[in-house]
C-alpha cells in the first residue's frame, strides 16, 4: 500500500512538472500541440490531452483543435516584478476592499499572485490573523507582521509565477479557514469554509 501511494506521489509530481514545462512553453511564444508535446515528453497523447484539458479546466490555457494556447500571456508571462506595477491601483483598491472583509483572529488564504500581494499588504495590521499561502511574494510581504502567522505551503516552485504549486500546495485549498480569496482576473472570488 505504501508503494501504491508513493507512485501515485510520483506521478502528481510528474504530471505538475510537465504541466509547468507546458506553461512555459506557450508564455515564451511557443505554439504547443499535442503530438509535439508528446514526443518532448516521451508520454501517450492522451497523457498529453489529459494535462491540457487539467490546465483548460483551471483557466489557464485554451484547448485549440490539436493543441493549447495561453489564456492571458499578458498576465502570466511577464516576471512578477513586471506584473507588480501593471494596474496597481486597482490591485491596491481590491486589496482594501478585501480587508474590510477579514477580521482580527481569523484563517484566511491566499493565493499567489499581485494583487493578492496587495491584499495581505492591507490585512498586515491585522491581529491574530493566520494567512495560508503557496505565494512566494505574499509570505515576504507578510514575514515581519507582527500579528499575522504566515503558514507556507510547499511544492515545485514555479518560476514564472513564483508560487508553490503539486500535490502538497493543492492541500492548503482544503485546510479550514473562514475566509478564501481567490482571484480571477482581479475579482474576488470569496470561498468560505466552516471547521
Amino acid at each position: 500500500m505504501i508503494i501504491l501511494l508513493a507512485d501515485v506521489q510520483l506521478e502528481l509530481m510528474l504530471q505538475l512538472e510537465r504541466q509547468i514545462e507546458i506553461l512555459k512553453l506557450l508564455h515564451s511564444g511557443r505554439a504547443v500541440t499535442i503530438s509535439g508535446l508528446s514526443s518532448r515528453f516521451r508520454v501517450s497523447q492522451n497523457t498529453i490531452r489529459r494535462d491540457l484539458k487539467s490546465l483548460s479546466a483551471r483557466g489557464i490555457v485554451k484547448l485549440t483543435h490539436g493543441g493549447a494556447l495561453p489564456i492571458d500571456k499578458l498576465q502570466m508571462g511577464l516576471p512578477l516584478s513586471e506584473r507588480e506595477v501593471y494596474q496597481i491601483e486597482e490591485k491596491r483598491a481590491i486589496g482594501m476592499k478585501a480587508a474590510e472583509i477579514i477580521e482580527d483572529g481569523e484563517a484566511i488564504a491566499l493565493d499567489a499572485g499581485t494583487t493578492t500581494e496587495q491584499i495581505a499588504l492591507a490585512v498586515a495590521e491585522k491581529k491574530n490573523l493566520t494567512v495560508i499561502t503557496n505565494g512566494l511574494n505574499i509570505a515576504q510581504t507578510l514575514s515581519e507582521a507582527a500579528g499575522v502567522t504566515v503558514v507556507l505551503i510547499g511544492g515545485i516552485l514555479n518560476d514564472i509565477t513564483k508560487c508553490l504549486a503539486g500535490f502538497h500546495a493543492e492541500q492548503y485549498q482544503s485546510v479550514p479557514c473562514e475566509k478564501g480569496l481567490y482571484l480571477r482576473r482581479r475579482r474576488i472570488i470569496g470561498q468560505y469554509y466552516k471547521y
